[in-house]
């Protein structure tokens, strides 16, 4: 099975490239259904920006609105609306999304997840089962707000465990912790098969290959449309090239 996962990351309000990017993800999502393969649209985090005018209006929610129209099937929480506005927005933006967006670092004091937000979510394509776990940026400012700012490693070792327990044989992590961070996650953590980042505003050419693990970056400002391509075999449900 043929799986082709396209990604943006910071876009930071600029919609009016949205548009573009919008039209060239309907157009490859066409091709690559013609040829019998499947894709995948996803943002992670950052899309809304707070000096845009009705994104501030709306505390995020106008940006939200114009991925879902774009077509996007996952988005990631960045640390752009949140911090600006205060956690308690994210649930308002999920419902302008039409489901949670990925985050499972976002715990109040009490460990609990902030409204709005999923840890992970598995999708089926082409019969394969693919787990996707987000992570928020780890700042400090979360504190701020009340919420821990938990180290990153053990929350996605259990997101792997609990995809996997969910019938996920691929697992992709949808991150906004930073290219360094993702980097470092490679180095702890066995199972992920492919990072798709953000934060960092990195421009990652032809992706880049770490203890296996193959991560993946689009820029910002919507300057680049990121293209993964996966081969996934039907019996195993592994991936045999990306």
């Amino acid at each position: 099975m043929n799986l082709t996962i396209l990604h943006t990351n910071d876009l930071h309000g600029h919609v009016d490239e949205l548009t573009r990017l919008a039209t060239t993800a309907r157009r490859i999502r066409r091709e690559v259904e013609a040829a019998g393969g499947h894709c995948l649209l996803v943002d992670c985090g950052d899309a809304e920006e707070r000096s845009v005018l009705e994104m501030a209006v709306t505390q995020g929610q106008a940006a939200m609105v114009c991925l879902r129209a774009a077509g996007y099937d996952l988005a990631v929480v960045g640390n752009g609306a949140p911090l600006s506005f205060g956690p308690q927005v994210v649930v308002d933006m999920a419902e302008a999304f039409g489901q949670p967006l990925l985050a499972g670092n976002l715990l109040d004091q009490d460990g609990a997840l902030i409204a709005g937000c999923t840890p992970w979510v598995v999708r089926t394509v082409g019969g394969v089962t693919i787990g996707f776990i987000g992570m928020a940026p780890r700042w400090e400012y979360w504190t701020w707000f009340g919420l821990q700012n938990p180290e990153s490693a053990p929350i996605v070792r259990a997101g792997i465990e609990q995809v996997h327990q969910a019938g996920a044989t691929v697992v992709v992590l949808l991150s906004h912790l930073g290219i360094v961070d993702d980097l470092q996650l490679t180095q702890h953590i066995r199972g992920i098969d492919l990072i798709v980042g953000g934060h960092s505003h990195s421009t990652i050419y032809g992706g880049l290959v770490q203890m296996g693990v193959l991560l993946a970056q689009a820029g910002d400002y919507g300057r680049f449309l990121g293209r993964v391509d996966l081969v996934i075999d039907d019996q195993t449900g592994q991936v045999t090239d990306k």
